[in-house]
């Protein structure tokens, strides 16, 4: 198999996962600096513990933050 030697573009999934950090990386810095501003939205589920229903973004940047402090308090908003 051969390939041309010109320019190539890259794997847009791959693009897509790089972005996704880097979107992640500035809000866990944003948070650190200034503090959650939107609470997380969460419901309870059918064996009574809470999930995420939103903004998977926000909650993968304070566990990133999480792992830096030892003790940490997350207000969340109950959704409907």
């Amino acid at each position: 198999m051969e390939l041309a030697t010109g320019p190539r573009q890259p794997c847009r999934r791959l693009n897509r996962r790089l972005h996704q950090r880097l979107r992640i990386a500035e809000l866990t810095a944003s948070i650190k600096a200034h503090g959650l501003l939107q609470n997380l939205q969460v419901r309870e589920n059918a064996s009574g513990k809470f999930e995420v229903v939103a903004e998977m973004r926000r909650l993968k940047a304070l566990k990133l933050l999480a792992q830096e402090k030892a003790s940490h308090t997350v207000v969340c908003e109950m959704a409907n």
